[in-house]
C-alpha cells in the first residue's frame, strides 16, 4: 500500500516516492510517522559545523553551517558521561509501552532519544552518539543535503581485542 506516496504541505509537494529514513526536506521529516525527527541548528565552528550552543564537537563539514542536523529518536545512542560523544543531560523521561523516550538537553536544545526498555535516568549527565548513515543534513531552506555527510559521533568499540596469532599449533 505504501509503495508510492505524495506528501503535500500547504498545497505543495514536499516529497514524492517512498517514505523512508531519508526524507527530502525538513517539512517531510517533521510530518511523517511517529518518529518525529530532531532538528538541531548548525553554526560554523573551528573544525566544522557544530550544534548551535554546543561548540565542543564538530558534527558535519563547515559547509553544513547555517542548516540543520536531523536525527530520529531511535538513531541516537545514550552513553555514560565518561564515554566519548556529545555532552548532554537527561531532563525527563516518558514511558512508551516497553521503551523509554528521554528528553535530553544538548546545549539549549532538547532532543528526543528512544531507548529500549525502561530506564530511570532523569537528571543524569550523559553523552550522545550516532552514526553518519542515520543522520541527515538539511540546508537553511530545509532541503536535504545529499552532497554532505555528518561526521561519525560514535562511542569507542569496547570489544576485547583478539590476541595476535603468533604461530600455529597445528603440525
Amino acid at each position: 500500500m505504501r509503495d508510492h506516496v505524495i506528501l503535500m504541505q500547504q498545497g505543495n509537494i514536499v516529497q514524492e516516492g517512498t517514505l523512508s529514513n531519508q526524507t527530502d526536506s525538513v517539512d517531510a521529516a517533521s510530518a511523517t510517522g511517529s518518529r518525529v525527527m530532531n532538528f538541531l541548528p548548525l553554526i560554523e565552528g573551528e573544525h566544522g559545523a557544530v550544534i548551535e550552543g554546543e561548540p565542543s564537537l564538530p558534527v558535519a563539514p563547515k559547509e553544513a553551517a547555517g542548516g540543520y542536523l536531523g536525527l530520529h529518536p531511535d538513531a541516537i545512542e545514550l552513553h555514560p558521561a565518561s564515554a566519548m560523544g556529545m555532552p548532554a543531560k537527561v531532563l525527563r523521561i516518558e514511558r512508551w509501552e516497553g521503551d523509554t523516550m528521554a528528553h535530553v538537553a544538548v546545549g539549549p536544545h532538547v532532543v528526543r532519544v528512544r531507548l529500549n526498555g525502561h530506564h530511570p535516568i532523569e537528571n543524569q549527565v550523559c553523552k550522545l552518539t550516532w552514526t553518519p548513515a542515520l543522520a541527515q543534513l538539511f540546508d537553511a531552506q530545509g532541503a536535504r543535503q545529499d552532497t554532505l555527510l555528518a561526521f561519525a559521533l560514535s562511542a569507542p568499540d569496547r570489544r576485547i581485542p583478539r590476541p595476535p596469532r603468533v604461530g600455529s599449533f597445528q603440525h
